[in-house]
């Protein structure tokens, strides 16, 4: 079996000649658990193109989550004592503002939490949070919206390969990376949603495919997922954001095809790589 070869590192975003490079803000969606936060924040504030502001949104309604103390640390009984009467202090609780504190603290890139309603649907909340956040005066250029759900984490090289197609068409209003298998980046998880002749749903390509490079060139689609997705804010806002009588990947497809309609490209950058987990 043959493997995609491996892709240099060093990127930077193509120069195009009157068009102007466009703000971008990141927008992170909790879990009800604040963990996975952690580690999706510092991949998307470590980006070679790193964005210019991040909107954290909190589903976890505020409630802390216990610690799981590695073994041998204060909290955790000794197997060899398990007999004797000892008061075991409880482990630390972890909360998502914490989470965000600590990883944001050594950056100088901007990084807001907003809690939302966890019982609000997903997509929701964030075309209310993008709707309700102004982009700031100072930053320049199209106002572009990435957006990551905790679980997919972005490869360090995502970013400016999304922005790069962006500026090269100025057509295409909503871009999607190549999702690849968190456990194992040999796999694929998903590039784009269609349909067949019949209306019935389809997925490209299918998941666990090996990625052997056979999808590795930027291609127009019908629509692409959510997660890790690139869009025109004022896009995203003409189209009133997605369908939510729609499930899922209904409501991607749909806005999709709206966007379409629109006059705008959905386009797919396998370049642009994402660790997704199963489910995302």
């Amino acid at each position: 079996m043959t493997l995609a070869p491996t892709r240099p590192d060093a990127f930077t975003p193509a120069d195009q000649a009157g068009v102007a490079a466009p703000s971008v803000s990141a927008v992170l969606l909790s879990r009800r658990d604040p963990r996975g936060m952690g580690e999706l924040l510092e991949a998307v504030l470590g980006q070679a193109l790193p964005p210019d502001e991040v909107l954290v949104l909190d589903r976890t309604d505020a409630a802390p989550t216990p610690r799981v103390p590695a073994s041998g640390e204060a909290g955790t009984p000794d197997t060899a004592d398990a007999g004797r009467d000892e008061v075991v202090e409880p482990a630390p609780e972890i909360d998502l503002a914490a989470i965000v504190e600590a990883v944001a603290s050594t950056r100088g890139i901007p990084v807001t939490v907003r809690s939302i309603d966890p019982r609000t649907p997903v997509r929701v909340a964030i075309r209310d949070a993008v709707r309700e956040r102004e982009p700031a005066p100072e930053l320049p250029g199209e106002p572009l919206v990435w957006i990551l759900p905790v679980g997919a984490v972005p490869e360090k090289q995502a970013l400016v390969r999304l922005v790069d197609e962006w500026r090269r068409s100025p057509s295409a209003g909503l871009i999607g990376p190549k999702h690849v298998d968190a456990g194992n980046p040999l796999m694929l998880r998903a590039l784009s949603i269609g349909t067949t002749r019949g209306g019935r749903l389809s997925s490209r390509p299918r998941p666990g495919e090996p990625d052997q490079g056979q999808y590795d060139q930027s291609t127009d689609v019908l629509a692409v997922p959510l997660a890790g997705s690139l869009i025109e804010r004022s896009l995203l806002l003409q189209l009133r954001g997605w369908e939510p009588f729609f499930g899922d990947v209904g409501a991607d497809l749909d806005l999709g095809w709206r966007a379409h309609i629109a006059g705008r490209r959905v386009v797919v950058v396998p370049s642009a790589r994402v660790r997704t987990e199963r489910g995302v």
